[in-house]
């Protein structure tokens, strides 16, 4: 329905865009867009969390790009989004503070953008476990090795997850090697 809703709605503003209609009958002055279900989030068993962190720990993905940003993930909850779209200066790792003030995503045609957290209560500051610190400064040093490895094609724009040149993780990339981890364990129903 919602779905149906987007395509009459954009059909008809073409029409007032044409001088067709006056005003568009499936705008906001006329009715309500319908919403889509909100679905419950499935967090992980402690079996699935075992699981997940023993394969974390595997030869094949601690040497994977998202070794470092799906362990993170593990101990914020950030959005796919939030959590690619994080920068070194928005962490503190002497005081164990990530801010999240801006997000990665993928746009159609254009590639990667940087843009702004969902809405405004998502700008927050979270106190990172020892151990997520831990794990910064690890990826913080294996970043160094990248970029000396790279030489002058790094591409320094300050993320702390990037490829091997620089740039930063692609959004839909993790959600596909996260589905990918989860279809290995047999875990269903997270995301």
């Amino acid at each position: 329905v919602l779905y149906a809703h987007r395509v009459l709605h954009k059909a008809l503003q073409y029409a007032v865009r044409k001088k067709l209609l006056r005003a568009n009958p499936a705008g906001r002055d006329f009715m309500d867009a319908p919403r889509s279900p909100k679905s419950d989030a499935r967090a992980m068993t402690g079996k699935e969390r075992e699981s997940f962190l023993g394969a974390m720990e595997s030869p094949g993905w601690r040497k994977s790009p998202w070794y470092t940003p799906f362990k993170l993930d593990f101990y914020t909850g950030l959005r796919r989004g939030e959590l690619l779209g994080l920068r070194w200066d928005s962490v503190n790792l002497d005081r164990g503070l990530l801010s999240v003030v801006r997000t990665l995503e993928r746009i159609p045609h254009q590639g990667l953008r940087a843009g702004e957290p969902k809405s405004r209560s998502s700008r927050r500051t979270l106190t990172l476990p020892r151990s997520a610190v831990a794990l910064l400064r690890e990826r913080q040093a294996r970043q160094a090795e990248e970029r000396l490895k790279a030489g002058p094609a790094w591409v320094d724009e300050g993320y702390l997850f990037t490829g091997p040149s620089g740039h930063p993780l692609d959004p839909d990339a993790a959600s596909k090697a996260f589905l990918r981890l989860m279809r290995e364990l047999s875990i269903e129903g997270i995301t």
